[in-house]
C-alpha cells in the first residue's frame, strides 16, 4: 500500500479537467503509468471490486498529481442522513442516489475518441446523450459486454474493440433527450456545461437544483418504446389494499422468525406501510442492516453477476432477488471462515 501511494512512482502527473469523472480519471492515470484499475480496485477497496470508494480520492490525487478537492467532487460520496442514503456529486447533493450511475459507466464514442477522458456528466442517470455531438451514450460495447471501469484503459473494452467511433455504432439522439440532458448539464452550474441557449424547452426549471430536476424527470419523464420493453409497465396493477392482503398472508405462511433485510431504513419504512396496523408476530421490529457488506468483495461480486444476468437496477423486486443473492454468498464465505 505504501508503495503504491508513493507519488515519486509514477512518472506521468496530470491535473484533473473540471468536466471530468473522477472514476474516469482514475483510469486514465493507472493505463498511463503501468498499472490497471483493478490494481486500484484491489488496493482501494478488496479485490473484484468494480469501482474505487470517494474515500481513496486524496490517495490518487497524490498519486497522481491534481489538486485533492477537484477530484474529490468528481467522486460520488455516498452517506447516511436522517435515515435515508443521500450522495453529493459535484458539489451538489442528491437525495436519490440512485439517479447517479458512476459505478455503471456510459460513454459518447465520438468523445472518447477526440478528448480521450470520461465525463462527469455521464455519472448521472437523467443524462442519456451527448449533447455535442447529439448522439446516444452507450453502456455497452458492439461484442455486448457492459461497459465496467475495471477495462483495459478509457478507449477500450476488455474484447480488445475500441470505444470510439471507428468500432462502436452512434445512434442519433431524440429531442426529448437532448433536451432533458441539455437541462441536467445546465444545472450542473459548471461553465463548460453551459452550453444550453435561452430557447431551450425545458428553460422553466432553470430555478430547481439539479437533485429536484432528476426526481422530475424520473416521475414524469416521457417512457421511450425500447424502455417500454426493459422496464414494462404492470398490466395489472393491485390496490394497497390487496397488496396489504397478499404480504399479511405471506408472512403467515412463513418461519416463525422473519426479519426483512435492506440497505435502507425507507424501505423498511415502506413495508411496515404496506403491513398496516395489523403487523404479524413473526415479523422483527428491526431489519437486517446490509449497508456494512456492500464493501465486501463477496457480497458485491455477487450481487453484480445477478445484474449481468438482469440490468433492470433499482427494479425493487430484481434488487431483492440480487441482494439475497449477496448475502447468501457472503453468509457462506462467513461459515467457510468459521470452520477452518
Amino acid at each position: 500500500m505504501t508503495q503504491l501511494l508513493d507519488a515519486n512512482s509514477y512518472p506521468n502527473q496530470d491535473e484533473i479537467e473540471l468536466y471530468e469523472d473522477g472514476m474516469g480519471y482514475a483510469l486514465r492515470m493507472a493505463t498511463a503509468n503501468g498499472l490497471t484499475f483493478s490494481e486500484l480496485a484491489r488496493t482501494f477497496a478488496s479485490p473484484g471490486h468494480c469501482y474505487i470508494p470517494a474515500r481513496a480520492s486524496g490517495a490518487l490525487a497524490l498519486m497522481f498529481g491534481c489538486t485533492p478537492a477537484r477530484l474529490q467532487r468528481a467522486f460520488v460520496a455516498r452517506y447516511f442522513r436522517e435515515g435515508h442514503h443521500t450522495a453529493r456529486f459535484l458539489t451538489l447533493e442528491f437525495l436519490r442516489p440512485y439517479h447517479l450511475r458512476q459505478n455503471v459507466p456510459q460513454i459518447c464514442p465520438l468523445c472518447i475518441e477526440i478528448y480521450k477522458k470520461a465525463k462527469a456528466s455521464w455519472s448521472i442517470s437523467i443524462i442519456t446523450c451527448c449533447t455535442e455531438h447529439k448522439t446516444q451514450l452507450l453502456d455497452r460495447c458492439g461484442c455486448g459486454r457492459k461497459l465496467s471501469w475495471r477495462r483495459p484503459s478509457i478507449d477500450f473494452c476488455e474484447c480488445g474493440s475500441r470505444l470510439a467511433s471507428t468500432d462502436q455504432k452512434c445512434q442519433p439522439a431524440s429531442w426529448q433527450e437532448l433536451e432533458a440532458s441539455n437541462q441536467m448539464e445546465f444545472l450542473l452550474g459548471q461553465v463548460r456545461f453551459r452550453l444550453a441557449g435561452s430557447e431551450r424547452t425545458l428553460a422553466c426549471f432553470d430555478g430547481v437544483t439539479a437533485d429536484t430536476f432528476a426526481r422530475l424527470v424520473w416521475a414524469f419523464g416521457v417512457v421511450e418504446d425500447d424502455q417500454k420493453r426493459d422496464f414494462p409497465t404492470s398490466s395489472n396493477p393491485i390496490s394497497l389494499a390487496q397488496a396489504r392482503n397478499n404480504l399479511l398472508n405471506w408472512l403467515a405462511a412463513s418461519p416463525r422468525a422473519v426479519r426483512a433485510a435492506c440497505d435502507s431504513s425507507t424501505d423498511f419504512r415502506f413495508l411496515l406501510e404496506v403491513a398496516g396496523d395489523a403487523r404479524p408476530r413473526n415479523l422483527a421490529s428491526t431489519p437486517l442492516d446490509l449497508r456494512p457488506l456492500i464493501d465486501t468483495a463477496t457480497y458485491h461480486q455477487a450481487v453484480m453477476r445477478h445484474y449481468r444476468t438482469d440490468n433492470r437496477e433499482h427494479h425493487a423486486l430484481v434488487d431483492a432477488r440480487a441482494y439475497r443473492k449477496g448475502w447468501l454468498a457472503w453468509m457462506a464465505a462467513k461459515n467457510m471462515r468459521s470452520s477452518r
